[in-house]
């Protein structure tokens, strides 16, 4: 997924990534610790929830997505995905992508990592710089 703005961003769009990075901790702990999709993605939603985004994750009512992360392999997207329903963990070895956003008529902000599990913690293949850090370049 890539994002860009014409012109700098507002700091209520540098919060939603802000927070959208957060919602992405809460998914990414929940999978390391081994509880399947569907609890990740409660407490991945929730935490969105509880942020101020019920309305706006992952698409804007009615039309909302209901996942927030989908696994990878051969085929664009595999099972299982972080979603309702997905009642199994993710397994040793096993990809996913991790990409929570949240749409509003002005535009669309949020993050998408690739991770691995590996027997004791969930690893980034993607992520260049870490949160602490800007990773915003201004042209």
């Amino acid at each position: 997924t890539r994002m860009f703005s014409v012109g700098k961003l507002s700091q209520e769009w540098h919060d939603r990534l802000e927070h959208m990075l957060e919602v992405s901790d809460v998914v990414v702990s929940s999978l390391a610790n081994g509880e399947d999709c569907s609890m990740a993605w409660e407490k991945g939603s929730q935490a969105a929830c509880q942020l101020g985004y019920e309305d706006n994750l992952m698409g804007m009512k009615p039309d909302q997505s209901r996942f927030l992360g989908h696994s990878v392999g051969l085929q664009l997207d595999e099972s299982p995905v972080v979603a309702k329903g997905f009642n199994r963990s993710l397994p040793i070895g096993g990809t996913m992508a991790i990409e929570p956003k949240v749409v509003y008529f002005e535009g669309s902000i949020g993050v998408e990592d690739t991770w691995i599990k590996t027997s004791d913690e969930m690893k980034c293949l993607t992520r260049l710089e870490t949160h602490g850090e800007k990773f915003i370049s201004e042209v």
